[in-house]
């Protein structure tokens, strides 16, 4: 079987990292965890994922897109999209979206002169967010958590323990 690989990119500032599927690791304590999260972060209302951070999540075939959003599950700010997708015609349809109206809509550019290749985790920080947004994404493992939720997402049977 041949390995698998995601590239994960931070838009706003170009870094692309590539990770075997296999070489991202969730423990199992973590996906059960996960699957909880991911389940409750497909309702209306979101996640309440901690320091008054909501998670939402929607999900459609060979793609998703999150958000995450600083204050309360009534009156919130999104200061973070991540979006994952496997195939490349979906990732194509996803960049021109991010890049004709997401990006431009909240002044955000890439340093990026190429369309990274799928499967795909897509990070975008928005800007004017609040102090404390900004202090949820130094003091969390974001990044991180981003790609853990992107491999689940994109590859839900490794949360099966």
């Amino acid at each position: 079987m041949a390995t698998i690989d995601i590239n994960h990119v931070m838009y706003n500032t170009g870094q692309c990292e590539k990770s075997s599927v296999k070489n991202i690791e969730i423990p199992p304590h973590e996906k059960i965890g996960l699957d909880w999260l991911i389940h409750q972060a497909r309702t209306p209302e979101g996640a309440d994922i901690g320091q008054n951070i909501i998670l939402k999540l929607y999900p459609e075939m060979n793609y998703y897109t999150a958000t995450f959003a600083y204050g309360t599950h009534l009156a919130n700010e999104i200061f973070l999209l991540s979006y994952g997708a496997i195939t490349q015609n979906i990732l194509n349809k996803l960049w021109d979206k991010i890049c004709g109206s997401v990006a431009p809509q909240n002044g955000i550019s890439t340093p990026l002169d190429h369309r990274p290749g799928g499967p795909l985790v897509i990070d975008i920080v928005l800007p004017n967010i609040r102090p404390e947004a900004v202090s949820y994404l130094h003091s969390s493992d974001c990044y991180d958590f981003c790609l853990k939720l992107g491999r689940a997402l994109l590859y839900p049977e490794c949360l099966k323990l």
